[in-house]
């Protein structure tokens, strides 16, 4: 490798910028119109603009990241952490076109994406796991009960493709884990949550007032704030879409 695409920004693409540079590999960045004047931009050998600040027209949009990689002839890409670096069909397309893929396999990223699967390749790949049960709503009442005890309680019922975090819940007893399936189930349907840093959090709160962050069931995390947007309606999804919210993440019935 000679040349390599930061297919990110911020501290992750300064942290790979200065490798390159220590192993004596240029690098390439791209921007988008809101870090055009951003660290990673001016360390970097290259810098090539991906389009506008809302993340699915730029650092989401690996066709661009693509058409770039192909202008400036790098032989690799490093997709950094977040955007890109979980997106198996890219990671695909990058390979396909002769282009070292600095990253999991696209196979490895697509099982280590849905629990269920994650757990057998462990399994099957002797790794030590914590005991589980997969696929529980498809078994009876008569076969759930005595894995469950054998395991011991409290138990941690986890949807197999969520994230974050969401959709979890502990039961102490087996009385309360079949209404664990349901809520886990029903919020498979239904469920949509908005993801936002604390700057979307107060933008959201000085727009809409109290009444509103009391009306959307808001709850705080470590890492984020999460609003029900079924509780929030149209106009909160709509200014999600119109990119004036600080949104890190939003999550569609991802929950199995």
């Amino acid at each position: 490798m000679k040349k390599i695409l930061i297919a990110n920004r911020g501290e992750i693409a300064n942290r790979i910028i200065k490798s390159c540079k220590i192993l004596g590999h240029k690098s390439v960045a791209v921007y988008s119109d809101a870090d055009k004047n951003s660290k990673h931009v001016r360390l970097s050998d290259e810098s090539y603009y991906i389009g506008p600040s809302k993340a699915q027209e730029s650092y989401l949009s690996y066709n661009k990241i693509l058409e770039i990689a192909t202008k400036s002839n790098v032989d690799a890409i490093h997709p950094g952490f977040g955007f890109l670096s979980e997106n198996d069909t890219f990671a695909q397309e990058v390979i396909d076109r002769g282009i070292t893929w600095i990253g999991p396999k696209p196979k490895s990223i697509k099982s280590m994406g849905n629990k269920d699967i994650a757990r057998e390749l462990a399994l099957n790949s002797n790794i030590p796991i914590c005991p589980g049960i997969n696929n529980v709503h498809k078994l009876s009442d008569e076969q759930l009960k005595p894995k469950c005890e054998a395991i011991g309680y409290p138990l941690l019922v986890k949807s197999s493709a969520g994230g974050g975090g969401i959709g979890m819940s502990v039961v102490q007893n087996f009385k309360d884990l079949a209404n664990a399936i349901e809520k886990i189930q029903k919020e498979g349907k239904s469920l949509k949550i908005i993801t936002v840093g604390s700057k979307g959090y107060d933008q959201l709160k000085r727009q809409y007032g109290n009444s509103i962050i009391e009306n959307i069931s808001f709850k705080e995390s470590k890492n984020a704030n999460y609003f029900d947007a079924d509780k929030v309606g149209k106009i909160i999804i709509e200014k999600f879409e119109n990119n004036e919210f600080d949104v890190c993440t939003i999550f569609y019935n991802q929950f199995k």
